[in-house]
């Protein structure tokens, strides 16, 4: 999904780089959160690690806003007539 949301932006003349997928320990995410240049953070993971995140930018000089899903399963559903019309052959 990562890959299709870099391309979608990528054809959309969007900056190179607004958007960035980061894998890591919750220390990675921690310091992105309390970097300056970091105006906001989004988050997809665990209750735990995304409530330390919140807190984390709450807790700022200047507090940020985190866009969280956190806890739960997010299935992607590829209906039979839009895979027939829109795949690539």
């Amino acid at each position: 999904m990562a890959v299709v949301f870099a391309e979608t932006l990528a054809s959309l003349d969007i900056p190179q780089g607004a958007f960035q997928l980061v894998h890591g320990d919750v220390e990675v995410a921690e310091s992105l959160v309390d970097h300056p240049a970091t105006p906001a953070a989004g988050f997809t993971g665990s209750l735990r690690v995304g409530r330390a995140l919140f807190d984390r930018a709450a807790a700022r000089d200047t507090p940020i806003p985190v866009f969280a899903e956190m806890g739960s399963v997010n299935p992607a559903f590829v209906l039979p007539e839009a895979l027939e019309s829109r795949a690539k052959r």
